[in-house]
């Protein structure tokens, strides 16, 4: 029997994905804007962690059974693979020549995600197997980027992000309720604006590409005790501020809480829609003065258009074809009746964790 929904980390997810589209929009906006480039740095410090210390959380009842494993599969692997050959068909049909490289190996932008999730879940009974695993995820963090950077499957991103994941399989309810009193929320305001005040000028003790977790010391044009103390750094940083999005995430349920439960979707779905804002040029035509608080109200369009339950039912054709295969033959079976009712969307981010 499926658990009850969390609203309080359905919120979060909501607030979390917002950021994740705001950042990628962001991103493909034309010209050079300051705001936009310290708002983009501000957002990639906490919003992938923080997202991926929830996914950690929600991932504590993953077993390697029969069932757990079909749903990874079913959730995570089909989606990665269906997803792949849409953003690889529309790069062809843009760019018009072909990749090098294998492209379900090498994931292709957003999807790293998917591929890193799905290497995180099946390595989750042995990292949470002890509370020692969380400094280990630590050193394979700090220790990884020492090695040449691995596209492969996303495994340097994977290995670079792993201490938010094993922080989350760790972490007890008890623990997070302690971010619902009135003193968390103020300390998560401070560290919010912390973060804000460090990004200011990121480039004079790092980068941007810092923050994305995919490169190498060498590569980032860091010494190895630079690059950990660097690296130590912004773990400390991300590591606050999304305790301090959760800390100040709403816990009432309301008409934001349907966007947390199809967080997937809507990451799923943004991929297709910003590549193709990019691809058309469709932001191009923004006015430098108002490019990024308009990207900003693209975003949140994005976001509420595709967590709607109009899209969200076509498009799960997309993100979950095996479930809505099934959920097509049992209406059948049913007769006319059952057909009738609305099918509810997917929700992978429940499943196995809440299975």
């Amino acid at each position: 029997m499926a658990s009850r929904r969390d609203p309080w980390l359905d919120n979060a997810k909501a607030l979390l994905i917002t950021a994740v589209v705001a950042g990628h929009v962001l991103a493909v906006l034309p010209g050079d804007h300051a705001l936009r480039d310290h708002l983009y740095d501000a957002v990639y410090v906490v919003h992938m962690p923080a997202f991926i210390l929830v996914s950690g959380y929600l991932s504590q009842r993953f077993r390697w059974s029969r069932r757990h494993l079909t749903s990874l599969v079913t959730t995570l692997v089909v989606p990665y693979v269906v997803f792949t050959l849409v953003l690889h068909g529309m790069y062809l049909a843009h760019v018009g020549e072909n990749t090098e490289e294998p492209i379900l190996l090498d994931p292709f932008w957003a999807l790293w995600f998917l591929a890193a999730l799905t290497l995180w879940r099946l390595a989750s009974p042995v990292l949470r197997s002890s509370v020692i695993m969380v400094p280990l995820s630590v050193a394979v963090s700090l220790l990884s980027p020492t090695f040449d950077s691995t596209p492969e499957l996303a495994l340097t991103r994977a290995l670079q992000f792993l201490p938010y994941f094993v922080i989350g399989l760790h972490a007890r309810a008890e623990w997070l309720e302690q971010l619902k009193r009135p003193a968390a929320r103020v300390l998560g305001v401070l560290a919010l604006v912390a973060i804000w005040v460090v990004t200011a000028d990121l480039d004079s003790w790092a980068s941007t590409t810092w923050l994305f977790s995919n490169h190498s010391y060498d590569a980032l044009g860091a010494d190895t005790s630079t690059g950990i103390l660097t690296r130590s750094f912004l773990l400390v940083c991300s590591l606050a501020g999304s305790l301090a999005v959760l800390s100040l995430t709403p816990t009432a349920r309301g008409w934001w809480t349907g966007v947390g439960v199809q967080s997937m979707t809507v990451y799923l779905g943004h991929t297709v829609v910003v590549q193709a804002l990019e691809y058309d040029g469709a932001l191009d035509a923004l006015p430098p003065g108002q490019a990024t608080r308009a990207g900003l109200v693209v975003s949140l369009l994005v976001v509420a258009a595709l967590a709607a339950p109009p899209v969200v039912r076509p498009l799960r054709w997309l993100t979950d074809p095996v479930g809505a295969t099934k959920d097509l033959r049992a209406a059948l079976r049913q007769g006319p009746r059952s057909a009738a009712r609305p099918v509810e969307a997917p929700r992978p981010d429940r499943e196995p964790a809440r299975a």
